[in-house]
C-alpha cells in the first residue's frame, strides 16, 4: 500500500503551484478546434450514396458526399473478433495519400459479418454477424446506429457533426480566414501547405450517463460534460505544475472513452495521433424523438461526445463488450499486451531533481538502509551529464561512476541515468558528430535538422519525434515532481511485501470499483477508492488534517477484512474508518487469497527465495481462491522457456490445496509457505497436511475475538502440490 502513500504525497504537493496557463493553447486558441466547434447540431451536409453500396465477408464500403462542396468520401467498415467494428472514413480521392495512425504489429481479426437485411431509398439494414446486432445506414443526412435487439447500443453522426476538411491546393481566390493556411501560437508559426485538414465525428451513447478515460487530466473519474468550457484536449505536454479539474492536456494522451451503464459497458478507441480535443454533452429529451422508428418516443438518458482532431483520416473502434473485462480484452487485442515488467521495476524508486554529486547519492543510500527502507533504483536526472550531453558523466560531480554503481550492485539495487530525446549542439560532442554524419537527425519542413531550445544553455537537435518524457511510472513507484521531505518506511515496506501482484499484469492493475461491480450504480461516480485486482479496496487519505474517512465497501452478500486489524465488514455500506498520519484504509475481499512475502530486505533481488504468507480471506460461504505465480523476476525464460511457476490455490471444504496450474512448465523455487492466515475461520480441532502422501500435523494458533487461524510453518515447497485439511 505504500504505492498509494506515495502517490498521495505528490498530488499535495503538485496542486499547491498554478499552472502558467498562457503556455498552453485553449480551444479558441487552436483555429482547427475553434473552427469545428463553431458548427451547428443538425445541419450535416453529408449524404451517403447508397447505390455505391459493396460488401464483401467482412468489410462493407459506402461513397459519401458532401452536398455543399461535392467532396466524395469513402466509408469503410469492418467487423472484428471479439465483438468490434471498425469504422474508417477516408476521402476518395485525396490530394495525396491520407492514412490513419499505426495501430500495432499484429494482423487484424476480421470475421464473416455482413448481409442485408432490408434497403430502401433511405437506408440500408445488415446483420454484424454477432447475434441479433444491426447496422442501420440511413442515407439524408448520412448516421450509422449500431443495435443489438431493440436497443440502439451506438450513433454514430447522430448530431450531424461529421466533418472532414480535404486536402486542396491554395488558390487567389481562398479566403485569408485566420488559421487556415498559418497560424502563429506565441513565438511558433505553424505553416499548411495542403491547407486545413481536421476531422470531426459524433457518437450518441442512449441510455449512458457515465463515460470515463481518454487520459491523462487532471479531473474526476468520471468525466464531466464540456458545455461552456473547453473540450478535453489530447496532447502531449511537459507540465509541471497543472490545475485540478481542468481538461487541459497533461503529460500523455490516449484516446480512449469507456462508457458504461449496468446493462453494458463499450470503448471507443479513436486512432489519431495528431491533436484531439473531445466534447462531452448530455441529453435526456432528443434521443426518444430521434428513433421513434426504432424504439418508441420513451425518453432516456444519453451522453454524446464529438471527437475533433487536427489532421488524418477517421479510424474509431467500437468495442462493444459487453462486461468491463471484454472491453480490456478487446482493446488489448488492438494494440497488444505487454511483456511482464522485471520485478525490481515494480519496487520502489527514489527519484530527485537533483542529486549533487556522487557523494549524495552515496548519502541518500545510506539513509535509506539506517531506517530500514527498501529500495530498487535510485535515479539520476539530467545534471549527472558533463554539460547535458547525455552518454557523459560530469568529470566532477561524479568522477568515479564505476566505483558508484559497484557500490549499489553490492547491495542488489541499480540505478537510472535519465536520458531525454535531444541531443546537444556542439561540434566537440562525439555523440552529435556521428549523429549528424550519419544523417539520423529528424529534420524540419526545409529538410534540414530540426533544432530547438530545451533546456537553458544551449541549443539542442531532436533525434525523435517524441518531445515528451515519461518520468513516473506509479507501479514502481517513481517519486518525481514533488521533492519533499516525508515518511515513507512503514507503506514502502507494505508495498515490498505485495510485489508477487505481479500476477495482474494480465489484467487491469488499479481499477474502479464499477469494473467489478458493474450493476452497482453506487460504484459509478466513487473516485476517492479504488481496487487493486479484484481483492484489494483502498481508501487513500487525500485531505489535509483527516482524522477519519468514509469507505463505500461494495457486494452485497460479501465480506471485506481490514488488513491490518483483521476485522470482518458487511458488504454494500458506507463504513467510517478513523485514520493516523500513517494509516491507509485497505481491505481484502472475502473469498479471496492473497500471497505475499513479509520479511524487509534492502531490495526486491534480497527477496528472491524468502518464503511465503498466505491471506486466505473467507467468504460467508467459507470459501476463497487466489493465484501464486514465480519467475525468475527479470529474464523472459517465462516467455521463451516456461520457465514459472503458476499455482491455484483454493480454499473449501475446510481443506486449503494448491495445485498446478501449468503442467508444462519448469521452474524451481527454494521459496517455501511459511504462514497461512485465515480469516473468518472455525477453530479446528487438529490441522493435517497432506503431502506425497503423506499426513502431517501443523501448528496453529486461534483468535476467537477476530476468528483468525494462524497456521505456523506448514513448510511445504511453493512450487509444490499439497493440502491443508481442518478437522
Amino acid at each position: 500500500m505504500g504505492l498509494l502513500s506515495v502517490f498521495c504525497v505528490c498530488l499535495f504537493f503538485s496542486s499547491a503551484f498554478a499552472v502558467d496557463r498562457g503556455n498552453f493553447k485553449t480551444c479558441d486558441q487552436s483555429s482547427f478546434c475553434k473552427r469545428q466547434r463553431a458548427l451547428k447540431p443538425g445541419q450535416s451536409p453529408y449524404r451517403a450514396l447508397l447505390e455505391t453500396l459493396e460488401l464483401s465477408d467482412s468489410r462493407l464500403t459506402l461513397q459519401l458526399i458532401n452536398d455543399n462542396n461535392k467532396v466524395h468520401l469513402l466509408l469503410e467498415l469492418y467487423r472484428l473478433q471479439g465483438n468490434m467494428t471498425r469504422v474508417k472514413i477516408n476521402e476518395l480521392k485525396p490530394l495525396k495519400p491520407l492514412t490513419s495512425a499505426r495501430l500495432c504489429f499484429f494482423p487484424l481479426p476480421l470475421i464473416p459479418l455482413l448481409s442485408v437485411l432490408s434497403k430502401d431509398d433511405n437506408g440500408i439494414v445488415l446483420s454484424l454477424g454477432a447475434e441479433s446486432q444491426r447496422l442501420i445506414v440511413s442515407a439524408r443526412p448520412f448516421r450509422l446506429d449500431i443495435m443489438e435487439g431493440p436497443e440502439v447500443l451506438l450513433s454514430l453522426n447522430s448530431r450531424g457533426l461529421l466533418a472532414f476538411e480535404h486536402l486542396h491546393l491554395r488558390k487567389d481566390t481562398d479566403k485569408e480566414e485566420d488559421g487556415l493556411w498559418e497560424e502563429t501560437f506565441k513565438s511558433h508559426t505553424d505553416t499548411k501547405p495542403n491547407g486545413p485538414t481536421s476531422i470531426s465525428l459524433d457518437f450518441s451513447l442512449p441510455g449512458v450517463e457515465h463515460v470515463y478515460g481518454i487520459p491523462e487530466h487532471a479531473d474526476d473519474l468520471k468525466l464531466k460534460t464540456t458545455d461552456g468550457g473547453d473540450p478535453y484536449r489530447l496532447y502531449n505536454l511537459d507540465v509541471f505544475q497543472y490545475e485540478l479539474y481542468n481538461p487541459m492536456a497533461l503529460y500523455g494522451s490516449i484516446p480512449v472513452m469507456l462508457a458504461h451503464n449496468t446493462q453494458r459497458t463499450m470503448g471507443i478507441f479513436w486512432l489519431n495521433a495528431a491533436e484531439t480535443w473531445v466534447d462531452i454533452s448530455s441529453n435526456t429529451t432528443v434521443f426518444g424523438k430521434m428513433l421513434d422508428f426504432v424504439q418508441g418516443s420513451s425518453e432516456k438518458p444519453q451522453t454524446d461526445i464529438r471527437w475533433i482532431s487536427e489532421s488524418g483520416i477517421i479510424d474509431v473502434f467500437i468495442m462493444l463488450g459487453p462486461k468491463p473485462s471484454d472491453v480490456f480484452s478487446q482493446y488489448a487485442s488492438l494494440t497488444g499486451t505487454q511483456s511482464f515488467p522485471p520485478l525490481a521495476s515494480l519496487g520502489y524508486h527514489q527519484c530527485r531533481w537533483n542529486y549533487n554529486d556522487q557523494e549524495d547519492v552515496k548519502s541518500v543510500d545510506q539513509g535509506f538502509d539506517q531506517h530500514d527502507i527498501p529500495y530498487d533504483f535510485i535515479w539520476l536526472d539530467i545534471e549527472h551529464a558533463d554539460g547535458k550531453r547525455y552518454f557523459t558523466w560530469d568529470p566532477h560531480k561524479f568522477s568515479q561512476p564505476k566505483e558508484m554503481l559497484q557500490g549499489l550492485m553490492d547491495k542488489r539495487r541499480k540505478m537510472v541515468a535519465i536520458v531525454d530525446p535531444h541531443i546537444k549542439v556542439d561540434s566537440g560532442y562525439k555523440i552529435h558528430s556521428e549523429i549528424t554524419s550519419k544523417d539520423f537527425y529528424v529534420k524540419n519542413k526545409d529538410g534540414r535538422n530540426y533544432e530547438g531550445w530545451c533546456w537553458p544553455g544551449g541549443k539542442f537537435v531532436f533525434k525523435c519525434c517524441l518531445l515528451i518524457q515519461y518520468r513516473s511510472k506509479v507501479w514502481g513507484l517513481v517519486i518525481y515532481s514533488c521533492d519533499d521531505k516525508a515518511e515513507f518506511s512503514a507503506a514502502i515496506t507494505r508495498h515490498y511485501s505485495s510485489l508477487q501482484f505481479i500476477t495482474l499484469f494480465f489484467l487491469s492493475c488499479l481499477r474502479p470499483l464499477w469494473v467489478d461491480y458493474p450493476k452497482d450504480t453506487a460504484t459509478f461516480t466513487i473516485d476517492d477508492e479504488f481496487l487493486i485486482g479484484s481483492d484489494l479496496l483502498v481508501h487513500p487519505v487525500t485531505e489535509e488534517g483527516s482524522r477519519g474517512v468514509t469507505a463505500y465497501l461494495p457486494g452485497a452478500g460479501e465480506v471485506w477484512y481490514d488488513v491490518h486489524t483483521f476485522q470482518k465488514h458487511n458488504g454494500a455500506q458506507n463504513l467510517y474508518i478513523p485514520v493516523t498520519l500513517s494509516s491507509i484504509p485497505v481491505f481484502q475481499r472475502g473469498g479471496s487469497i492473497i500471497p505475499r512475502k513479509d520479511r524487509v530486505r534492502r531490495s526486491s533481488a534480497c527477496m528472491e527465495n524468502d518464503p511465503y504468507t498466505l491471506y486466505v480471506a473467507l467468504s460467508p460461504k467459507k470459501f476463497a481462491e487466489g493465484k501464486l505465480y514465480i519467475d525468475d523476476g527479470h529474464s523472459f525464460n517465462y516467455d521463451t522457456k516456461k520457465e514459472f511457476i503458476h499455482r491455484s490455490l483454493t480454499f473449501a471444504n475446510n481443506a486449503l490445496t494448491s495445485s498446478n496450474l501449468c503442467p508444462v512448465c519448469n521452474f524451481l523455487t527454494s521459496s517455501w509457505i511459511e504462514k497461512v492466515l485465515i480469516l473468518g475461520a472455525s477453530k479446528p480441532s487438529k490441522v493435517v497436511l497432506k503431502m506425497d502422501g503423506k499426513e502431517t500435523p501443523v501448528d496453529f494458533e486461534f483468535d476467537s475475538s477476530m476468528s483468525v487461524l494462524t497456521l505456523r510453518k506448514p513448510g511445504m515447497n511453493a512450487g509444490d502440490d499439497w493440502t491443508l485439511l481442518l478437522q
